[in-house]
């Protein structure tokens, strides 16, 4: 199919986390850049990994087979608590990390190998050892890596052969991982005590040793098959398109190919140019072959949302936006004006507090009509109220960026809201408002949020000085007269 793409495509924008269907080698011969959606499926995969691997230590298959057939007749095997156990995670990325998180709650103890060791702020923790030592230890070992011809079998019968006996096996990432045939003798011989897989070597097929086995749990491939999660897909895909159009980069580009990505601009108006490519000779393809932006749809992204430009840096903040949101844009406005520069957990506080009715939201701006309220005065007015609805939006939006803060391992007990601006947005269509008791001809007033939490500077205190006093010239001649008189 890369043969018949047009000379003119330069980006792929693919919808998912694994690209191996993309020959990669290919598109960067011919100077396409390809990007994928790997921070977008991070939690999703790792709750399907979770599940599998309880499953897997639970025997689950088993009674619920037994219960489906009318076979349950009161009792069960017993499994295994995950409390206490080793979970060894090979490839310790976004995903890899977020299976941690998890297991951590359930007592597990965590150890991993990766192609580089993370920093200690990442690792939280977690136990780095080689990929040897993993599989000595590990009683749960969890596959979270992307497949390449390097990766291709890295589980295989060597491999099983220096594991635990009884290990568990979870396999949310690529099928081909795995030498299907040697995890079925594994499996048979008892060297592994049960396995949860998502993903298979040779998908829609699967290993009839694998279906015949009672103590392997099967999914067939729903590790993204949420609603949240394929909207985060969709949109992250949107903006590599977006900034594929205006600056000739992708936001999320494959690994292989990060040393291809121009190199950014310094000033904003040369930013917005793609240094790249020109505008129009740049074309977007999918890997189903339909690709060649229109002009509609680039002037569609020319016209979007825009926010204000603020100097954050990047490394250290996490984002979140809404827009469009059904909820009054005054409210909104002055609560959020309220939080701006509260530490995460204060602006947390105050806003279910408001919601509560237990402090109020200042109104400065917007004070027509407003009544007087005595919990105003914590801000110096005299005029407040309690938005409920405003404060959910954005009480749901601190909470967003709070995960995705998490997600790229930022100290979420140090952040702070250092920006957040509301935009008003068009109106929405007009209805037949006094049937059903509205007050103006308009359902709402929407508005656009975005919020940028940072991390908090850490505070140096500052060293003893001893001071000197300062003296007039009067104060040192006395001095020394004293000085002279004394000797």
């Amino acid at each position: 199919m890369l043969s018949a793409l047009p000379s003119t495509v330069k980006f792929i924008c693919h919808n998912g986390a694994g690209y191996d269907n993309i020959d990669i080698p290919g598109c960067s011969k011919r100077g396409i850049l390809v990007s994928s959606t790997p921070v977008a499926v991070n939690n999703a995969t790792a709750d399907i990994a979770m599940f599998l691997m309880i499953g897997a230590l639970r025997h689950a298959y088993v009674p619920i087979s037994a219960i489906r057939n009318g076979q349950w007749q009161g009792k069960t095997s017993l499994g295994y608590d995950p409390r206490g156990k080793t979970l060894g995670i090979l490839g310790m990325g976004g995903i890899g990390r977020e299976v941690a998180i998890r297991a951590r709650a359930f007592g597990m103890r965590i150890i991993y190998h990766n192609r580089n060791r993370l920093s200690p702020d990442l690792e939280r923790g977690a136990t780095y050892v080689s990929f040897q030592e993993l599989l000595a230890r590990a009683d749960v070992l969890s596959l979270n890596l992307s497949l390449n011809a390097s990766t291709r079998h890295i589980i295989s019968a060597r491999e099983f052969d220096q594991m635990k006996d009884g290990v568990v096996i979870v396999n949310t990432a690529r099928g081909a991982l795995i030498e299907e045939k040697a995890l079925v003798a594994a499996l048979e011989s008892g060297k592994v005590l049960s396995a949860g897989l998502d993903v298979y070597e040779n998908e829609p097929a699967v290993e009839p040793g694998l279906i015949s086995n009672p103590r392997v749990m099967l999914l067939p491939h729903i590790g993204t098959a949420t609603y949240e999660t394929q909207r985060e897909m969709e949109l992250l895909v949107l903006e590599n398109l977006r900034t594929c159009l205006e600056r000739g980069t992708l936001v999320t580009p494959v690994p292989e190919q990060k040393e291809m990505q121009p190199k950014k601009q310094e000033s904003a108006s040369s930013a917005s140019s793609s240094a790249y490519a020109p505008r129009n000779a740049v074309s977007a393809a999918a890997p189903n072959g339909r690709g060649n932006v229109s002009n509609g749809l680039r002037n569609w992204w020319n016209g979007r949302v825009r926010y204000a430009a603020q100097s954050i840096e990047s490394a250290k903040s996490a984002r979140s936006r809404g827009s469009y949101l059904r909820v009054s844009f005054k409210n909104t406005r002055e609560t959020a004006q309220a939080i701006s520069g509260y530490k995460l957990q204060r602006a947390v506080a105050y806003l279910e507090n408001v919601i509560n009715h237990k402090e109020a939201v200042p109104m400065r701006r917007f004070a027509g009509d407003v009544g007087r309220c005595a919990q105003g005065k914590q801000f110096g007015v005299t005029q407040a109220r309690w938005p409920v609805k405003s404060a959910e939006f954005l009480l749901s939006l601190l909470k967003n960026a709070e995960s995705n803060a998490d997600t790229k391992g930022l100290d979420t007990g140090n952040l702070v809201v250092k920006h957040i601006q509301v935009n008003q947005a068009p109106k929405q269509r007009r209805r037949t408002y006094r049937a059903h008791g509205r007050i103006n001809p308009y359902m709402s007033h929407p508005c656009h949020v975005e919020m940028i939490l940072t991390e908090g500077e850490e505070v140096v205190q500052k060293g003893s000085v001893t001071k000197t006093p300062r003296l007039s010239s009067r104060q040192r001649g006395s001095q020394i007269r004293q000085a002279i008189t004394a000797a």
